[in-house]
């Protein structure tokens, strides 16, 4: 008898044993981010200011999600990996990159003082699998130039980027980040050119 009570004591012990040995077990989610910014060259201190305005995405690509879908299978359907993540939204994460390049934006004005504020509006950022055997990862962002002080749009542009990339989340992650570096150094190009003829 006083072995049985014995056990009933040491029961939940186990029990609370062998749940934190499952959880021990249960795999982490891989988180990624785009890697070190690319280098870019810097030359003379730019005379023209550009700084990021608004930055907005769906809803969608609100999360950390990594998201792909299959077009062979229910296309409108957006599903996400379950055992890897992005370190942050789309939009912050593209937004980080293009900061980090926007000091070296080399443009020619005749106003010193003049200030540019780019508004970004994320609207793909996902893989996309043709079949089983064939993906390519999918960016694409809308972007608005605006001068101050009048709020004036200087230029506006869709930024569309495709490239082929591995099947699977590693894959999605490392082709995102390159589009992602594509569309910095494309847009940053975009700016210059934008802001001579304005």
């Amino acid at each position: 008898m006083k072995s049985f009570i014995s056990m009933l004591r040491t029961l939940p012990l186990i029990m609370l044993l062998s749940a934190c040995s499952i959880l021990s077990q249960a795999p982490l989610r891989a988180v990624y981010d785009l890697g070190p910014p690319p280098a870019i060259s810097s030359g003379s201190p730019p005379t023209v200011f550009v700084k990021v305005g608004s930055v907005t995405e769906p809803e969608s690509l609100s999360t950390t999600d990594i998201h792909y879908r299959l077009l062979y299978d229910d296309p409108q359907q957006l599903r996400s990996y379950a055992d890897s993540q992005w370190a942050g939204s789309a939009g912050e994460l593209i937004q980080g990159r293009i900061e980090s390049a926007l000091p070296d934006v080399q443009v020619t004005s005749t106003s010193r003082d003049t200030q540019y504020i780019l508004d970004l509006h994320v609207q793909t950022f996902e893989q996309v699998f043709i079949s089983p055997m064939s993906a390519y990862d999918d960016l694409q962002v809308r972007v608005v130039l605006r001068a101050t002080p009048d709020n004036r749009v200087i230029a506006e542009h869709l930024f569309s980027f495709r490239q082929p990339c591995a099947l699977n989340a590693h894959g999605a992650a490392e082709g995102l980040s390159a589009l992602t570096d594509q569309f910095t150094t494309s847009l940053l190009k975009w700016i210059q050119l934008s802001s001579a003829t304005r």
